[in-house]
């Protein structure tokens, strides 16, 4: 026969039963849409660490490459660091070489000599002095590249501090070559010097 009619309902009309029933499904319409937007909410999260995710690694990736470019930058900077070295080098021997050929000369000569020399020093100090204002220049570029890309907000600026970090090398770099501005302008004040008191060739870089 058919299945007996549950307890909670025999003592209830139809309307009674369906009225029940519309209760339930209204609670479970509100529960299921209070669900909905959890799951909404998790998505939209999720959609959003995503970007984040993607954005930084496109960050991390840029400064990668700019970062090998700055190491390639520095590698000419360096050469040419050593070029003004061996710049200096040969001009110490030349300086000395002439004022070896000054004792055998005629004062004339002599003078002439000495002031070959010193216009030498100031070119080579010169030239050296605008190769520290292009490295200070590439200095406060790269500082001020970073300082714009840096946000304490942003997942990836410990990364550029890290980076940023690395490349306060070009500092090392400026005080080489002020170390060498500092010995040609001394090769500068010694030949001024040698030209006020007469003095010998043996004068002149003793002290260097």
């Amino acid at each position: 026969g058919p299945a007996p009619v549950p307890a909670e309902y025999q003592a209830k009309t139809v309307d009674e039963i369906l009225g029940d029933w519309g209760v339930r499904l209204e609670q479970d319409v509100a529960a299921f849409a209070r669900q909905a937007a959890r799951v909404a909410a998790w998505d939209q999260a999720l959609r959003e660490h995503q970007e984040a995710l993607g954005s930084a690694s496109d960050r991390v990736h840029r400064l990668l490459l700019g970062q090998a470019e700055l190491d390639r930058t520095l590698d000419t900077v360096q050469a040419y660091q050593g070029e003004l070295e061996a710049t200096l080098g040969a001009l110490e021997a030349q300086v000395d070489e002439q004022f070896r050929r000054c004792a055998a000369r005629a004062p004339d000569d002599a003078d002439l000599e000495r002031e070959r020399a010193y216009q030498l020093a100031v070119a080579t100090d010169q030239r050296l002095g605008g190769v520290l204002d292009g490295l200070r220049a590439l200095a406060d570029d790269i500082n001020a590249g970073f300082d714009r890309q840096v946000d304490d907000a942003n997942p990836v600026s410990k990364i550029l501090r890290i980076l940023n970090a690395h490349h306060q090398s070009l500092a090392w770099l400026e005080r080489q070559a002020s170390g060498l501005d500092r010995e040609l302008a001394q090769v500068g004040r010694r030949m001024q010097r040698l030209e006020a008191t007469g003095a010998g060739p043996g004068g002149l870089l003793g002290g260097l």
